[in-house]
């Protein structure tokens, strides 16, 4: 029998559902209750929820936002959670935007190294229906090991001028 990959951020997740849905009672949340301090008392992660700029005003104006996640001092845990923040804020700014210019590009490097692309599929949706609202999205890594999914797809590559396209790059 072959056992399942360990998938460290589908682990976060299990142990995040299991304190709310109160599966976890109290005395026995240590773990868990550690994985959340990590996160949410690291001076990285508590410096970055206050906002700093306009995220949709940015990426309309045709901002470019290069995001570097190295270690630096922060926990792997952290980057995750900040670097996957700013990744699903983008994608809910192109699903709720009106039109599809200026287009954005949305590149994560190492993806797969940094848990970037989720086990709930909304990188992978992203990528099969966010084209027609002028999101662009590359995948980088060195092994496509991803969660699976159902539904997966690709969009059709489109010739751009990418000096013209703001792009986030996590």
């Amino acid at each position: 029998m072959k056992l399942p990959a360990y998938r460290p951020r589908e682990a976060v997740q299990v142990k995040f559902r299991a304190i709310v849905d109160g599966r976890i009672k109290l005395g026995q949340d240590g773990a868990a209750q550690r994985l959340i301090r990590s996160v949410y008392e690291s001076p990285a992660f508590t410096l970055r929820c206050h906002p700093t700029f306009d995220l949709h005003r940015f990426l309309n104006r045709r901002g470019i936002l290069l995001v570097e996640g190295g270690s630096h001092g922060v926990s792997a845990d952290t980057s995750s959670t900040i670097l996957g923040s700013i990744v699903l804020q983008v994608i809910h700014y192109a699903r709720s935007r009106q039109k599809s210019v200026p287009r954005m590009l949305l590149v994560i490097d190492e993806a797969t190294n940094a848990n970037l692309i989720g086990a709930a599929g909304h990188e992978v949706r992203a990528l099969a229906e966010l084209q027609k609202k002028g999101l662009d999205m590359h995948i980088l890594c060195q092994s496509p090991s991803f969660p699976r999914r159902q539904e997966s797809g690709s969009g059709s590559p489109h010739s751009m001028n990418r000096s013209t396209l703001p792009g986030v790059i996590a």
